[in-house]
């Protein structure tokens, strides 16, 4: 019951959040607009259960990330920007054992949800940068784990795997103007706060999210 009361709270989060700040953007005279972005994610775990035993290597997975964003003004330089994501993360487990190679990809695909503060940074040319810092809430649309070795393949759903995933992210944009909008062009790492593992024989493995995105967009 909690699980889906902290689901409904996360859904709920930046509708609520618009209603706030229509007034304050209204009052600064800023205006409301939104976006869209898709890019790359460079995705793996960390935490003190998430590097593999020894014989065995963690290395990215590559991902992806898509969805829109709304920015709020709150002043000249203070802005809100909730945004709904698609985004791809997980990791890829490496092992050899008698010189035959095997290989596990956890495959995560999370709705994220990230309610970020935004800096914008006075710049004299055409691009204008900002800064983003703020919470994300994660929430589990599927888990897989695909294994190959000597040429084949099997996917499985991975186990153990939380469907709540609240995270931090840290990240810069630079937009540049184009017509009526602006394209951009943004980097941001984001992490999780808690292990994305569910408690299995007592215990609570921590491993959590690491993920790199490097994403283009266009506001309207």
């Amino acid at each position: 019951m909690q699980r889906y009361r902290a689901l409904k709270t996360m859904l709920l989060l930046p509708g609520a959040l618009a209603l706030l700040l229509q007034p304050a953007a209204a009052a600064g005279r800023g205006q409301v607009v939104a976006g869209l972005k898709t890019g790359l994610n460079l995705a793996d775990f960390v935490g003190n259960d998430a590097d593999p035993g020894a014989g065995s290597t963690k290395a990215q997975k590559a991902g992806f990330a898509i969805g829109g964003y709304v920015i709020f003004p709150v002043n000249r330089y203070f802005k809100v920007q909730p945004e709904f994501l698609i985004s791809g993360k997980g990791a890829v487990y490496k092992s050899s054992v008698l010189g035959v190679h095997y290989e596990s990809r956890i495959k995560l695909t999370y709705l994220e949800i990230p309610v970020l503060a935004r800096f914008d940074i006075e710049s004299r040319s055409g691009a204008k940068p900002a800064i983003l810092v703020g919470p994300s809430f994660g929430i589990k649309l599927s888990a897989q784990s695909e294994s190959r070795a000597i040429g084949s393949s099997s996917t499985d759903t991975a186990e153990n795997i939380k469907t709540l995933d609240p995270g931090i992210v840290l990240g810069g944009v630079v937009e540049i103007p184009a017509g009526a909008g602006a394209f951009s062009l943004e980097a941001r790492y984001t992490r999780s706060l808690v292990t994305i593992s569910e408690s299995t024989g007592g215990r609570t493995p921590d491993i959590r999210n690491s993920v790199i995105s490097i994403m283009l967009g266009y506001r309207f």
